[in-house]
């Protein structure tokens, strides 16, 4: 997602403890989250990464529009899944037009929605809250205000995963806010921060 208004997010500051308030002007803070935006792009398709982009929009205000991958995430037997998140300034980042144009342009048939926790502040942020090893079918899942036991379990239920929910040092009182900033599994490498996973086991 092209950034229009990247910045500060009051909303989710409470939980992710790495957000500072930024020093530059808001205007400079969009251009620099911008240019950044521009040479991954170009770098992911000078690598011959296929790009498919979609513009934010100026309202509603959705200043973390350019992490899509915390309210979907697509999957080889043609699911999407739809995440529930913690803050109202994301949940409407969840655009009927997008989850469209991705059903349509890739041929996703079937949508699972688990949106619907939110109603019960249960979340699970996409693949901000899961670090998923596709190839041996695990979910890992630090465990947060973002990411919740009963949406992992669903989420695993309904995709044939095994999750494995673990505890995280608390860094100014709260645990680590998102999985994937501690931990990354791909094809060959897999890397993890281990001191900041409090669970032993």
């Amino acid at each position: 997602i092209r950034p229009c208004q990247f910045g500060w997010n009051g909303q989710t500051a409470v939980s992710n403890t790495y957000q500072a308030i930024p020093t530059a002007p808001p205007d400079a803070v969009q251009q620099q989250a911008l240019h950044q935006f521009e040479a991954l792009r170009s770098a992911l398709l000078q690598a011959g990464v296929a790009v498919h982009v979609f513009d934010d929009l100026p309202t509603p205000h959705t200043p973390d529009a350019l992490f899509p991958n915390n309210w979907f995430s697509t999957h080889e037997d043609g699911t999407l899944v739809l995440y529930p998140m913690a803050t109202a300034n994301r949940r409407v980042e969840r655009r009927p037009h997008l989850i469209a144009a991705l059903r349509r342009d890739f041929g996703f048939d079937r949508v699972l929605d688990l949106a619907h926790f939110e109603q019960a502040g249960q979340f699970l942020e996409g693949t901000g809250s899961l670090v998923l090893d596709r190839r041996h079918r695990i979910a890992y899942a630090a465990q947060s205000l973002r990411t919740h036991a009963v949406v992992l379990d669903a989420f695993a239920r309904e995709l044939g995963y095994r999750p494995i929910l673990f505890a995280t040092h608390e860094q100014r009182g709260q645990p680590v806010y998102h999985t994937n900033v501690l931990m990354s599994v791909g094809s060959t490498l897999a890397v993890v921060c281990l001191q900041a996973v409090s669970d032993d086991k």
